[in-house]
């Protein structure tokens, strides 16, 4: 027994065998043209390569611009907002300073405590006072040797009847610089052998007695040191900072302190955000970026990513139509076997469509790397800290759908022109 339809095609003839074959190919499933189209693919491999590639580059392009610029907002936006950060009052400060400086904070440690908080302070890391121990013992020789021969210099002015007033003058200023210079080092390499001698009992607990004592003074003055200095954060460096915050955390655990406490708390914060303030400032110069200008906008930025996606649409355009010059048989036979000018251009927007979302996808991947690594080198902590991460799925999502339109509004022509070829001229078209 024979199917029903299949006994009652075979009798149709002329415009309506025409009309059934025109049906069994116009509603093909989606399975079978996407089997068509990934084997068209397949066979020009290369060709589609170099499109996929165009589409990769003008992403990865959008991709990156779109985050750097964002970026680059972000950080423009900090910058401006640590630039106008407000300033303690100095005469708040020195109160402030002066009241935690007369607290007995480091009295009122027991030994234990003491040790521990040395520690924290870096008193028991004695590397760096060596190596400037080091460091000061060729000057200091050298400091003493000029010494000796300025001396020298002033007695035989002295004991010249004929000398100058003006010499003698010059001599003895000579001689006190040289003294000054020789004091001035002699003091610090004295300070590095106690610190030096503090730290090997610190670590190891062997030394003269009266290291107790002597801890205690060190850490008295270092206290009165930072807490003398905070009106005036900027000498100390950041290490000193952290230090100030240390004997802070000290003055609140006593208690009765807290508006001092809270004033100079606030200077730590203000000075950090201030650092912060110059070194991002510094980066944004190096990386060429005018914070004003940044934050009205560049429309430069704006004219290349235009001329970057337009650049590519123009490269799937001229791929797709070498694609089309290659499948003239092919687009003849379909045609000759019933396929309608529709499926013929849904085939090749179909072909156009699966490279821009690969492409796109893979764009976007490397623009991002590309973004996060110059940010991270350009700006290290402040690139991280304000690299785009809400606007930056705006970005993806546009780029994702720009990779997109532009290939198949780049095949349309060439998916057009395809669909309107006549079976006749296709195959007629030599190999």
């Amino acid at each position: 027994m024979g199917d029903p339809e299949h006994a009652e095609a075979e009798h149709l003839y002329g415009d309506e065998l025409l009309e059934k074959l025109k049906y069994g190919w116009a509603p093909l499933p989606n399975k079978t043209l996407f089997a068509l189209v990934l084997g068209g693919l397949k066979i020009r491999m290369m060709r589609s390569m170099v499109t996929m590639v165009s589409i990769i580059l003008a992403i990865a392009f959008l991709a990156y611009t779109g985050l750097a610029n964002q970026g680059g907002y972000n950080l423009a936006k900090l910058s401006q907002k640590l630039s106008e950060a407000e300033q303690t009052k100095l005469e708040t400060v020195a109160e402030a300073s002066e009241k935690i400086g007369a607290a007995a904070l480091v009295e009122s440690l027991g030994a234990g405590e003491r040790k521990d908080l040395a520690v924290k302070l870096g008193m028991g890391e004695i590397e760096s006072q060596q190596a400037e121990m080091k460091k000061i013992a060729a000057p200091l020789r050298n400091g003493k040797h000029n010494l000796v021969e300025r001396e020298k210099e002033l007695g035989d002015i002295e004991a010249d009847p004929e000398a100058v007033p003006e010499d003698l003058t010059k001599a003895r200023a000579d001689v006190e610089d040289a003294r000054l210079a020789v004091e001035s080092l002699g003091e610090r390499k004295k300070l590095l052998e106690e610190q030096i001698r503090l730290g090997v009992w610190l670590e190891t607990g062997a030394g003269p007695a009266g290291m107790e004592e002597e801890l205690e003074g060190a850490l008295r003055l270092r206290k009165e040191t930072l807490v003398g200095m905070a009106g005036t954060p900027s000498r100390l460096n950041d290490d000193g900072l952290e230090q100030l915050a240390l004997f802070l955390d000290l003055a609140e655990r006593r208690g009765g302190l807290e508006e001092a406490i809270k004033v100079l708390r606030e200077v730590v914060a203000q000075e950090k955000t201030k650092r912060e303030a110059s070194d991002l400032a510094t980066r944004l110069r190096r990386a060429g970026i005018n914070v004003q200008a940044t934050l009205k906008g560049n429309p430069l930025d704006t004219w290349l990513i235009v001329m970057a996606l337009l650049t590519c649409a123009v490269g799937i355009a001229n791929a797709m139509l070498m694609s089309v010059a290659e499948r003239f048989r092919e687009i003849g036979t379909m045609k000759c076997l019933g396929a309608l000018d529709s499926l013929v251009v849904k085939l090749f927007l179909l072909e156009s469509g699966m490279l821009g979302l690969v492409g796109a996808g893979i764009g976007i991947v490397l623009g991002t790397a590309v973004a996060v690594a110059a940010a991270a080198i350009q700006f290290g902590v402040f690139g991280m800290r304000c690299f785009p991460l809400g606007e930056g799925l705006k970005v993806v999502g546009l780029s994702m759908l720009s990779g997109l339109l532009l290939a198949v509004i780049g095949a349309v022509f060439p998916a057009l022109l395809a669909g309107s070829m006549k079976p006749v001229d296709a195959l007629r078209v030599d190999e």
